[in-house]
């Protein structure tokens, strides 16, 4: 299993792809300031998903850490599911229950604070959501490569 700095450096490596699709999204799909939004969107939502939304959200990790004073939100999450479990490091699965569960912390806050929900942002919601997802499906691949990895080098011995 990779470590924490491990996952962060190669999802940093990985960025340039990131922003190349960002930039062909902003291209291709929508011209002009709408599209420069998307695309910003969907980095935002990598490196959301890389720092801070990370599948390594149910033990005690740099992202946990990361969340300074709000990181009490994630006790709960963490007693719900064991790491490396199919509903925290299943691609796309994971990414939908922890911005669901995110979001259960935050409407009621939302609603406290008077803000109307935002109905009206569906697609840059699910642009950022498909960035947060790429950089877990980076996450989860290296860590399933690295085990990989591990068990052959084992094997060899």
């Amino acid at each position: 299993m990779s470590s924490g700095r491990q996952h962060e450096r190669i999802n940093k490596g990985f960025l340039f792809v990131v922003i190349t699709l960002s930039f062909l999204l902003s291209l291709f799909i929508h011209y002009g300031t709408e599209g420069a939004i998307l695309a910003g969107c969907f980095m935002f939502g990598y490196g959301a998903g890389t720092y801070y939304l990370s599948p390594d959200l149910d033990v005690r990790s740099r992202p946990y850490k990361r969340w300074g004073p709000f990181r009490f939100i994630w006790i709960p999450y963490q007693t719900m599911f064991t790491h490396r479990s199919f509903w925290t490091h299943g691609i796309l699965l994971g990414d939908l229950i922890r911005f669901l569960y995110l979001l259960l912390w935050l409407f009621p806050l939302w609603g406290m604070l008077g803000f109307p929900l935002p109905t009206s942002y569906k697609r840059e919601i699910l642009v950022f959501f498909s960035g947060t997802s790429l950089a877990s499906v980076v996450h989860i691949l290296t860590d399933h490569s690295s085990s990989f990895l591990k068990k052959r080098k084992k094997r060899r011995k």
